[in-house]
């Protein structure tokens, strides 16, 4: 996350702030590195955006007040400071991409290239991607969506900040005052009605910059306090840092975000930088040497962490070469503090010529733009590929082996998905996560004949769990269920509720080891606190009866969806990296039976109990994935083609499988 100006600029220099940062970037990283319990991590952006209002709104007031403000040096400053990080990381990351990425994904990379090339590409992931969903992890770029939400304030802040000290400097905190808390309401509004929109745009995050905004202008009319009053912004400074360090440890990926829980991170870096005295004890603990220096390393950081891990889970899939998070956690720091010494700062604080530094830059941009258009339009330029790679590679882009994810992958209570006999009376509801979504369109075709109308609720990383409002692990997620429940008892028409998920995940929190050298994507964020298998699933087990109790009530037939096997590597990309061994015949990525069981067996041991009830028909994936292609093996391919889109998602030909046992239990 880039920051402006360090403060050397300003007639003060604190090293508290610097120290704000590195509190900002630790949980960045270590959260995208996947340590569960800084389930909040991603807040560290919301810190660095109050910052970035806080400190380009000083050092422009300060210029304004010394009537020495130019738009070109402030934009020259910005290029100097922004540009040259960016484009060393992307230089290295494009031939890893190359090198390590299907040709869809390298399609996708060279897209996403072009617009960060463009400073827009929070529009592209708005478009493209869910930024909590499992497979975020396989985006290098992805992290480049807050750049560009700066890089549009910069664009438009200084003129308006310009303008309004102007022609109406009396009045400029409490119109910036206003258009904060007209952002934070749209806010509000966009965490429940376009959420994606609300995550990646300016409007809606606009309030966050422009709360450092407010805070510069407070410090400015602020005076030499009282000893009392010195106490209390101790206080206040203290509280402010632990509002965000709460915030890295209480929230998840399962609440609505931004919006109103953003104001805890928010409000927390508000007061920490504007009650943080000289004297007071929180700047002490962050003017600390070590932690000033991180700060100051956070810009490089935050660029290189992402793509360090996404090309580490790369080699991971395709070369069974596993790197862990503390030497991910190395790396990124090595390359960070090179990127630091050697371009960062020697590039920030050159002499250089003004026309040739923008020359330069200028360039830059123009090449990595090309190079976006031209790996997005012809990635058999940039790869090659064995006669049999050529193939398989083919046989993908047939229907049958792909997920079209940009339909009903968040099929909510206003707004589900409906296939099947979309005239039929007799409905099935389809209720889970991601997993359910994958066998939609195959469950759709199977019911489509049968006077059946389907209707899908799906949230990715949200199992269909009922909670009481009162229980202490309650999240958005089980939030949300409960009104999804609500719609299913309410509506007489359905006739039948299929509960679908990746039920051994949330019991066991982490990802599947296949024993094979595959080790799946992330580890489970829902009910993120609690780390023990045998705690998760007395919790799972508390919900799963509770959920249980209540389709009992309502009378609706239940089937329940054991545990889809997971394979632990994305199959399409293993499958093209042993084809590159011309040498072996066959593809095997079978493992053994047994890693199932045991993977399932606190899952399998709940659904033991509602094995005799008649309203209950459990499905179980398993007796058409394992032992059927191979004895004792759970397969992931059928004659050389894959079952699976990635490492734990079915494709068409695997949901296929799974829906006719469905529409069996179904028809019973």
């Amino acid at each position: 996350m880039k920051i402006a100006s360090t403060g050397h600029s300003l007639r003060w220099y604190r090293p508290e702030i610097d120290g704000l940062r590195a509190v900002a970037i630790i949980p960045i990283v270590l959260f995208h590195v996947g340590y569960k319990r800084l389930s909040g991590g991603y807040v560290g952006v919301d810190v660095f955006f109050v910052i970035s209002g806080y400190l380009i709104t000083s050092i422009i007031l300060q210029q304004l007040d010394q009537n020495r403000f130019s738009f070109k040096d402030f934009y020259l400053r910005r290029a100097k400071r922004i540009l040259p990080a960016l484009f060393i990381v992307l230089l290295f990351s494009i031939p890893f991409a190359v090198a390590l990425m299907l040709p869809s994904a390298l399609k996708e990379f060279g897209r996403s290239l072009i617009y960060v090339s463009t400073y827009s590409a929070n529009f592209y992931f708005r478009n493209s991607t869910d930024y909590f969903a499992p497979s975020s992890n396989q985006i290098p770029l992805l992290h480049t969506w807050s750049l560009a939400v700066e890089e549009q304030f910069y664009l438009l802040y200084p003129a308006a900040l310009y303008l309004l000290w102007r022609k109406n400097r009396e009045r400029a905190l409490l119109i910036i005052g206003i258009a904060a808390i007209v952002s934070f309401a749209l806010s509000l509004l966009g965490s429940r009605n376009f959420p994606t929109s609300n995550f990646y745009l300016l409007p809606t995050r606009a309030w966050e910059l422009l709360l450092g905004a407010i805070a510069a202008f407070l410090q400015r009319e602020s005076s030499s306090a009282s000893l009392n009053k010195r106490l209390v912004a101790n206080a206040l400074s203290l509280a402010g840092l632990g509002l965000i360090v709460y915030s890295v440890f209480a929230l998840n990926d399962q609440i609505a975000f931004p919006g109103a829980y953003a104001l805890i991170p928010v409000v927390g870096a508000f007061l920490f930088i504007l009650y943080s005295r000289s004297n007071s004890l929180s700047r002490a603990l962050l003017s600390a040497r070590p932690v000033v220096y991180i700060g100051k390393l956070s810009y490089s950081l935050y660029l290189w962490h992402f793509p360090v891990i996404v090309f580490a889970r790369f080699l991971q899939i395709g070369k069974d070469i596993y790197v862990g998070p503390v030497s991910l956690i190395l790396l990124t720091g090595a390359l960070s503090i090179a990127s630091f010494r050697l371009i960062e700062n020697p590039i920030r604080y050159s002499k250089l010529n003004r026309r040739m530094l923008v020359a330069a830059l200028a360039t830059a941009s123009c090449v990595f733009l090309a190079l976006g258009f031209s790996i997005s339009d012809d990635t058999d330029f940039y790869k090659t590929y064995n006669a049999r790679q050529i193939r398989f590679l083919a046989s993908l882009h047939e229907p049958q082996y792909e997920q079209n994810w940009t339909k009903c992958s968040n099929a909510a209570i206003d707004e589900p998905c409906v296939g099947g006999d979309k005239s039929a009376k007799d409905e099935v509801v389809l209720f889970g996560d991601s997993h359910a979504f994958t066998l939609f369109h195959t469950l759709s075709d199977e019911l489509a004949g049968r006077n059946k109308k389907l209707i899908l609720y799906t949230d990715g990383n949200c199992p269909p769990l009922l909670a009481g409002e009162n229980q202490h692990y309650a999240d958005d997620c089980l939030a949300r269920n409960r009104r999804i429940f609500e719609a299913i008892a309410q509506d007489r028409n359905v006739q039948a509720v299929v509960l679908v998920a990746r039920w051994s995940w949330y019991i066991e929190g982490k990802p599947f080891n296949n024993q094979r050298g595959g080790i799946g994507d992330k580890s489970s964020e829902f009910l993120g606190k609690f780390e023990s298998g045998s705690e998760r699933e007395t919790l799972v087990s508390e919900l799963f009866a509770e959920t249980f109790d209540k389709l009992s009530e309502i009378g609706k037939k239940l089937v329940i969806v054991d545990s889809i096997p997971e394979a632990g590597w994305n199959v399409p990309r293993k499958i093209l990296t042993v084809l590159e061994d011309s040498g072996k015949q066959r593809v095997d990525l079978s493992y053994d039976y047994q890693t199932y069981l045991k993977r399932d067996q606190r899952f399998a041991l709940l659904l033991e109990r509602y094995r005799m009830n008649r309203n209950v028909d459990i499905v179980e994936p398993a007796a058409v994935l394992c032992r059927t292609f191979a004895e004792d093996k759970c397969s992931q391919t059928l004659n050389g083609a894959p079952l699976y889109m990635d490492d734990n998602h079915v494709n068409e030909v695997g949901a296929a499988l799974i829906s006719r046992q469905i529409v069996d239990s179904l028809m019973k």
